[in-house]
């Protein structure tokens, strides 16, 4: 088997994997863009996007449908000056502080993590 057309195959895949999450962030943020009736509103939105990112501002869109009773603007604002303010600005770390916010994830504070000790000649 030739290593060249292998690894081909692979990028190939990875490429169409990031091109389906783009894809699915542009849907996320044009239909919520389309959806904002205030200018100021829809001008913030894009500065947002700018600042964090596409993929972080969608995260918070999709975020804040499934867990607000109500979402608003104003709500999702309030998440995403959360994310400012804590220097969040990649996909994996807004998910991560988003699975701690939900109680998804447990963080044990204060607790030292037990180093096993190891006599000479063991």
């Amino acid at each position: 088997m030739d290593p060249q057309v292998r690894l081909g195959k692979v990028r190939d895949s990875l490429s169409k994997s990031k091109d389906n999450l783009n894809t699915t962030t542009s849907t996320t943020l044009n239909s919520y863009y389309k959806k904002l009736a205030s200018p100021k509103s829809q001008n913030e939105l894009k500065a947002f996007v700018n600042e964090l990112g596409g993929d972080v501002v969608a995260f918070a869109i999709t975020s804040m449908f499934e867990n607000a009773d109500r979402p608003t603007f104003a709500y999702l604002r309030s998440i995403l000056n959360r994310y400012q303010k804590q220097g969040l600005n990649s996909l994996e770390a807004v998910q991560y502080d988003n699975d701690i916010y939900n109680g998804k994830s447990v963080v044990v504070t204060g607790t030292k993590p037990k180093i096993p000790v190891y006599k000479l000649g063991e």
